[in-house]
């Protein structure tokens, strides 16, 4: 895992982008997170991961967007 200072992380000189969601409630918040798990799921199935491949999958899906 990497870290990263907290000075480029957060505060005036933070080199991180801010993630923008286009959700403006919890419960639509929700519904996107039970999709992409069901989508992982779906992709480590197809994949022959099982079980244990969902989460690499949710990963994958996560760094896409």
């Amino acid at each position: 895992m990497e870290t990263e200072p907290f000075s480029e992380t957060f505060g005036p000189k933070a080199q991180r982008k801010k993630a923008r969601l286009d959700v403006g409630t919890f419960e639509e918040l929700s519904k996107l997170g039970a999709a992409a798990a069901e989508h992982a799921e779906q992709a480590a199935d197809v994949l022959g991961l099982g079980s244990s491949g969902t989460w690499q999958c949710i990963s994958l899906l996560l760094n896409m967007f």
